[in-house]
């Protein structure tokens, strides 16, 4: 599994490629030293190739002279059996282009502010690389090239990292690049570099503007259905702007970004610093001066699954990686103590066996290799359990947190379905008073007519009418007086109509008055 490499373990292989292969790996040194790293060699059938070799040895050379927090840092440049490498900063985290993905898959798609906050920490490294000074304060004018969203990392604390100077030139290389051959990207090179010009700072900016269109607009910008129309498209086919495409998209960032993409390169920003200065300025105009901090903690929400995975796996892989080096070591040291067969019996470790003066040598290096497996059995034991322990406490607190949000989710819900019922309930009662006020107004409407008093006037004995009237609510076993009732129609001196009211509740609940109208076919005494 684990294959010894120099002063390094090789873990496990990150990507390979075309010409190279990177890999994760552990260093180690005296007195316990360790650190996680990454190494990038060379394929064994390009090791005879002599201009990809000096192009590799260019890159190393290159970088490891940069020192700039959101570049990716070289620390060697070395060669194991005819093998050259690069060792390189481990950036736990994704790429640029792995991550617009997965949000999108998702359906959390990367926010603006924290694309305009990534490509501005990447135009701050790039403003470093274009204007760094070597020992001698001379400037190199190095140039990355291959500005892509494949080299653009953001690490789990939401710092940006741009890596991969493989093609970068400086003014001092020599190793130029031949009239004719492209070396980079096609869908994001600048004109300059298709057309063969020299290039400077500006053809990154150019690269850059392309990474924030795409991942800010959602579509890509010069990609074509092949290479040449690819080509064709970036140096001659109008650039349609963001705001374009989406009326809604701020006019202020697709400014920017337009300034950055103008194809003579005079109109452009003259440095990587200013565009970075744009960038900023338009989170802060737009209140969305965000962290690295938010920037982390939306990545790890959305790759939270993966990341501790790759914690656990990491943590088994280095602890891993200890057992086989004490295993190494102890082989070596055994093979040491054979072929002396008189001072076999001087190696400390026989001593912690219990033999007879009678045994032979041959009895003596049984047993010798025998301690030695059982000790090297018992370590990688010892470091597996220690490792499962530490999986299954990580996934315990993983279950007890999952259970715990569930639990507050299914709280929430009934909550929710409480407030629903609360409502529903009042509406109900609300409904009920509405229609019954409405009801008492429509029928009080219709009942409005003369007192008894008044009927009085007419042409019959007001004393015998009330009597009539009060002997027609006893039958009616209402309670009624002269205040309550109306005269309502009068035909022929013949009939009489009334309205009465009746008190009630209204479904047990609400107490009402309601309105009655009866005939009296009785004769009335004039």
């Amino acid at each position: 599994m684990f294959q010894k490499f120099g002063r390094y373990i090789l873990l496990e292989k990150i990507a390979t490629g075309g010409m190279a292969e990177i890999w994760l790996a552990k260093q180690f040194g005296v007195k316990g030293f360790e650190k996680l790293v990454v190494i990038k060699k060379i394929l064994p059938h390009f090791n005879t190739n002599e201009k990809f070799t000096k192009m590799f040895i260019n890159e190393a050379k290159i970088a490891s002279k940069l020192n700039h927090p959101n570049i990716v840092q070289i620390y060697d440049l070395g060669s194991e059996h005819n093998n050259f490498y690069i060792v390189m900063e481990y950036v736990p985290g994704y790429d640029l282009l792995t991550i617009v993905k997965t949000s999108i898959k998702a359906k959390k798609r990367l926010p603006l502010a924290y694309s305009v906050k990534i490509i501005s920490q990447a135009a701050n490294a790039l403003y470093y690389a274009n204007n760094f000074r070597d020992i001698n304060t001379q400037k190199l004018n190095i140039v990355h090239r291959d500005i892509s969203p494949q080299n653009i990392l953001v690490s789990y604390d939401g710092i940006t990292k741009v890596v991969d100077f493989g093609i970068a030139k400086a003014a001092s290389n020599d190793n130029m690049t031949k009239t004719g051959v492209l070396k980079g990207k096609y869908p994001y090179m600048s004109p300059e570099q298709i057309i063969g010009k020299k290039l400077d700072g500006r053809s990154d900016i150019f690269s850059l503007a392309i990474v924030l269109y795409e991942i800010t607009v959602g579509k890509r910008l010069f990609k074509a259905t092949s290479e040449l129309m690819t080509l064709k498209k970036i140096t001659e086919e109008k650039i349609i702007s963001p705001i374009e495409i989406y009326p809604k998209y701020p006019k202020r960032l697709s400014d920017i970004i337009m300034k950055a993409l103008a194809r003579n390169r005079a109109n452009r920003y003259s440095s990587a610093r200013e565009f970075a200065h744009d960038l900023d300025s338009f989170l802060i105009e737009t209140q969305k001066n965000i962290s690295t901090s938010e920037v982390s903690k939306w990545l790890k929400e959305l790759f939270k699954d993966d990341i501790i995975n790759r914690i656990l796996s990491n943590k088994k892989l280095f602890n891993d990686a200890d057992v086989f080096l004490e295993r190494e070591e102890l082989n070596r040291s055994s093979n040491k103590g054979q072929p002396e067969h008189n001072n076999s019996l001087k190696n400390d470790n026989i001593n912690q066996f219990e033999f007879d003066k009678s045994l032979t040598t041959n009895d003596l290096q049984l047993s010798f290799e025998q301690f030695n497996k059982e000790y090297t059995d018992s370590k990688i034991e010892i470091k597996k359990n220690d490792a499962l322990d530490l999986k299954d406490d990580s996934l315990k607190a993983i279950k007890d947190d999952e259970q715990k949000y569930s639990e507050l989710k299914e709280e929430k819900k009934y909550f929710k379905k409480g407030i629903l019922f609360l409502f529903l309930i009042l509406f109900v009662y609300l409904f009920i008073f509405t229609g019954s006020f409405y009801y008492a107004i429509y029928y009080n409407r219709k009942f409005l007519g003369k007192s008894i008093s008044d009927a009085a006037n007419l042409d019959f004995s007001g004393k015998a009418l009330e009597t009539k009237v009060k002997i027609f609510c006893e039958n009616k076993n209402v309670s009624c007086n002269k205040n309550s009732i109306r005269v309502l129609e009068l035909k022929d001196n013949l009939k009489l109509k009334i309205k009465y009211k009746i008190k009630k509740k209204l479904f047990g609940v609400i107490p009402i008055e309601l309105d009655y109208d009866e005939n009296m076919e009785r004769e009335l005494v004039r």
